[in-house]
């Protein structure tokens, strides 16, 4: 499961919390330490609509302009988020490596500027 906390193991150090919204929805929050703050970056919702399943993106003020990124692809571990009409990153990846690791990349539709974490859970 996502739900918890969750810390990058490499050089650069984001920081994942996800938590159960109801029965049928995920909060993350992506987080950075700079000197002694916190500071949020991101804030993601995924959640079902009817038949789909939807990854909310926006900053951590709110969603404003909210950014919303479709489940295309799910195989094995790896579940896709795209949404070709918004500007980069277009596409969020998860790619599960076993219950504690996983994989979270951020790219354009043709595999671009790829930014990737490899998450542990805390």
């Amino acid at each position: 499961t996502l739900e918890g906390r969750w810390s990058s193991a490499g050089n650069v150090l984001i920081n994942l919390q996800w938590k159960s919204i109801g029965d049928s929805a995920l909060k993350g929050r992506l987080y950075t330490l700079l000197v002694a703050d916190t500071t949020c970056v991101e804030q993601f919702v995924i959640f079902k609509r009817n038949d789909s399943v939807l990854a909310q993106l926006g900053n951590c003020e709110g969603y404003l302009h909210p950014q919303l990124l479709l489940l295309n692809k799910s195989r094995g571990n790896s579940y896709w988020f795209e949404n070709m009409d918004r500007p980069y990153p277009n596409r969020i990846v998860f790619e599960w490596e076993e219950d504690s690791l996983f994989v979270f990349r951020k790219e354009n539709s043709r595999g671009n500027k790829p930014i990737e974490f490899l998450m542990k859970r805390n």
